[in-house]
């Protein structure tokens, strides 16, 4: 009797099992999202006040304009050793089309974010500016910063991760329509293959904003 009941609970189980393998395979054509939540964590400190408005985020550009090469993206899909064993070539690793929310990686696999990236970076930066200590809240600051995300890399190819955040940012005076300010900031920096994913995401826009607060030009643009 305990045998026959034992073999039947093992039933049950490996029924239920097959089943969830059976409605996984059956979502297998939605793709995965990662779910992302920014977290500050910056150290030094700055004043202004600047709107943080809207960004953007087009890595398909170079595959959709019939530009020369000096026009396109620097770099653009191209690992760490491709950038220094042919940095004039087109890059090999670009995807057909990336989407808004993916973030460009070299091995297998798409980085696909619950955000568009565009948004998830906007955010960030208003979220780290405002830890630093500028003024953002509201629209009634003079200035406003728009940004445009040029390149997010993930180069995960080989032992390490290489990654690469671009970003143009933008300061136009509101009452004139005036840029004030112009500065494309770039940061590339190593990681462990098993290195936390999220931090390193967090980690790469922080820097790009330290980088920002840190411009004297770009502080001057947004002394109240």
């Amino acid at each position: 009797m305990f045998l026959s009941s034992l073999l039947s609970a093992r039933h049950i189980r490996r029924s239920a099992i097959l089943a969830s393998i059976a409605l996984l395979a059956g979502c297998g054509n939605i793709p995965n999202t990662l779910p992302v939540q920014y977290s500050p964590s910056s150290v030094i400190s700055a004043e202004g006040a600047v709107e943080v408005g809207d960004f953007t985020y087009d890595p398909n550009k170079a595959d959709t304009v019939d530009a020369p090469k000096s026009q396109r993206y620097a770099n653009a899909g191209l690992s760490s050793s491709q950038q220094i064993s042919a940095p004039n070539s087109t890059g090999a690793y670009r995807a057909p089309q990336i989407a808004a929310n993916q973030i460009r990686n070299t091995a297998i696999g798409n980085i696909l974010l619950e955000k568009d990236i565009k948004d998830f970076v906007r955010d960030a930066t208003f979220t780290e500016l405002r830890f630093i200590g500028v003024k953002v809240n509201g629209d009634q600051q003079r200035r406003r910063l728009n940004g445009d995300v040029q390149e997010f890399l993930v180069d995960d190819l080989g032992y390490s991760v290489d990654w690469t955040l671009r970003i143009a940012y933008v300061v136009t005076d509101k009452a004139t329509q005036k840029p004030v300010y112009s500065q494309t900031k770039e940061i590339k920096r190593r990681t462990n293959k098993f290195a936390n994913f999220f931090t390193s995401l967090n980690d790469s826009i922080r820097l790009s904003t330290e980088a920002l607060a840190k411009d004297p030009d770009f502080l001057s643009a947004i002394q109240e």
